[in-house]
């Protein structure tokens, strides 16, 4: 949206395993690389490092801000959108020599940020109190559901949804890209249950999802199932499902959106409190955190909501209400006034 209003967009990424570096450049944008700070030893072992620490990182943050710094070659910038967990103040003071504005997405609430706007697009029912003490009075706060950033594809998407029927026969599964628990092989596990063989299913993971050999020989063995890795089409494979199965991430926002019910298995401890408040209110069915799920626990959460879909398809409405796909608009104008005055 911002390269569709005029503005010239370039991302700057560490090379890390998994990264999406060559991915985002197949989209079109230019990517400045700061190398990695790993060894081959520490690369093995990078998946259980601490995202919140940015020290497990290999780089000091003042480091990073410099190495940052040159690669942008002294140029100035409007914006600076910064989403890292490993990020805070430290690094955001020493960036304002390059940009007019600093942009945080973040929704930890764990740390000080020095920027003019922050975004935290997960429902808090304390929303508005999080961030006090940890931005100064003059940032602009974007919070809860309204603002979450979705792809235009969902918009379109939700504008033609058909009627969903009255059972469920067609399941979305997704544990976002590298799903490093391997959740969604114990979704195909219970899957496998004689009751649920039935079941059309989807199965979405990433180009770096680590188990995905494991995942395919599960996927070839079961009727109805299909595999799609790294796709452009999800919103269309979310509208066309009546359950879903997923983690507590940023597609939260997106089946809301789009009115298709989730059975969440929390996969971050960041997740929980957004999830937690969502359970609370009605709009969300919690099984429980990926490191203690049982296949038992899924299959039986499975077959209550094909018994009892109306329970379910309640939540989807009100999900619709509260995420309308248009915040990613909200957030533009925001950057543009900005950028403009």
């Amino acid at each position: 949206m911002l390269q569709n209003s005029g503005l010239d967009v370039e991302f700057l990424c560490r090379v890390y395993p998994g990264d999406l570096i060559n991915w985002i450049r197949s989209k079109g944008f230019k990517v400045h690389k700061l190398q990695a700070p790993l060894t081959r030893a520490d690369t093995e072992s990078y998946y259980s490092h601490d995202p919140l620490n940015h020290a497990t990182y290999g780089i000091t943050q003042s480091q990073d801000a410099q190495e940052t710094i040159h690669a942008l070659q002294g140029r100035s910038l409007e914006w600076l959108i910064v989403d890292c967990y490993g990020l805070d103040r430290t690094w955001e003071e020493q960036l304002r020599s390059i940009t007019k504005n600093i942009f945080v997405i973040d929704d930890l609430a764990n740390r000080k940020h020095d920027c003019d706007l922050l975004l935290d697009q997960n429902f808090y029912s304390e929303a508005h109190s999080r961030y006090e003490g940890l931005v100064s009075g003059s940032t602009k706060q974007l919070l809860g559901p309204r603002y979450a950033l979705l792809r235009k594809e969902f918009i379109t998407s939700r504008q033609s949804l058909k009627p969903k029927s009255d059972k469920i026969k067609r399941i979305f599964v997704f544990f976002g890209g590298t799903d490093p628990d391997n959740i969604t092989s114990k979704v195909l596990d219970a899957l496998t249950a004689p009751n649920l063989q039935h079941l059309q299913t989807d199965v979405v993971i990433g180009l770096n999802n680590p188990n995905r050999i494991f995942i395919e020989d599960k996927v070839a063995k079961r009727k109805l199932t299909a595999l799609h890795v790294q796709i452009d089409n999800i919103a269309e494979l979310m509208a066309a499902a009546d359950l879903a199965l997923g983690a507590g991430g940023t597609t939260t926002w997106e089946r809301l959106c789009l009115g298709l019910p989730c059975l969440i298995i929390t996969t971050a401890e960041n997740q929980r409190g957004s999830i937690d408040n969502l359970h609370d209110e009605g709009l969300a069915i919690i099984l429980g955190s990926a490191p203690s799920i049982r296949v038992e626990t899924i299959q039986q959460a499975i077959t209550e909501s094909i018994e009892y879909p109306e329970a379910v398809q309640h939540k989807a409405v009100r999900g619709m209400q509260l995420v309308t796909g248009g915040g990613a608009a909200l957030v533009l104008r925001h950057l543009l006034k900005r950028t403009c005055c």
